[in-house]
């Protein structure tokens, strides 16, 4: 009797320690895994160089117009109007400062999404290479290092100009009439507003305002 107590007592307790082995086998962690390496990340590809000359077309509610750009002139601006063209920013600007015998302006999206993105992107001054003459394309500027992205066309003379950071870097070379054909609504526009609101701006205040329909880079001949 004695005897068959001690194994049952033997029995349990070899049980016992089995079940603490395994469950100790149990709560072991799992290993960890190898982390799997990030693919490399592809660098943005590099910028379009731009041409030494190169010309664009432009389409508006009043006819076409063709500019020559000179880089050696001014390369900042050549630039700056080159990579505009490449995203097609000009397409849909309103035609918003026509005044005769001196200029038209340009420059403002419709969007005020498209126009914020280039609005604080000053530029610097450039030495005045070509002078302000009829045909002769500028970025307009409000003070010093201050061009981003609107333009202006000479529509006369207008040396004065050379001397407050104008710097021309193209001209009109076919299409000079079109101008001459654009609603003027001269300096009545609110430029702060028109940025703010976009095309609603003009379209309640200003219906007539041309357009520039679509601008494209062509290829020299």
């Amino acid at each position: 009797m004695k005897r068959r107590r001690l194994l049952s007592l033997l029995g349990a307790g070899s049980l016992s320690i089995l079940s603490l082995l395994l469950g100790s086998c149990a709560s072991e962690a799992p290993k960890e895994k190898a982390e799997a390496v990030p693919p490399p990340v592809a660098e943005p590809p590099a910028p379009t160089p731009v041409p030494e000359k190169y010309r664009a077309k432009f389409a508006t509610t009043k006819g076409e117009f063709v500019i020559e750009v000179t880089r050696s002139l001014a390369p900042l601006a050549a630039e700056r109007f080159y990579r505009l063209l490449e995203e097609n920013y000009y397409a849909g600007c309103p035609v918003y400062r026509v005044r005769p015998g001196f200029v038209v302006q340009w420059g403002i999206s419709d969007s005020p999404r498209k126009t914020n993105k280039w609005n604080q992107e000053y530029m610097p001054d450039e030495p005045t290479k070509l002078s302000n003459t009829r045909g002769t394309v500028s970025f307009a500027a409000s003070g010093k290092d201050s061009r981003t992205m609107q333009v202006f066309v000479n529509l006369g003379n207008n040396a004065p100009l050379d001397k407050q950071g104008f710097s021309p870097f193209g001209r009109v070379i076919s299409g000079m009439d079109v101008f001459a054909k654009f609603q003027s609504y001269r300096d009545d526009i609110n430029q702060s507003q028109f940025i703010r609101e976009g095309g609603s701006y003009i379209e309640m205040f200003f219906p007539k305002m041309d357009r520039i329909t679509n601008a494209e880079l062509l290829a020299l001949p």
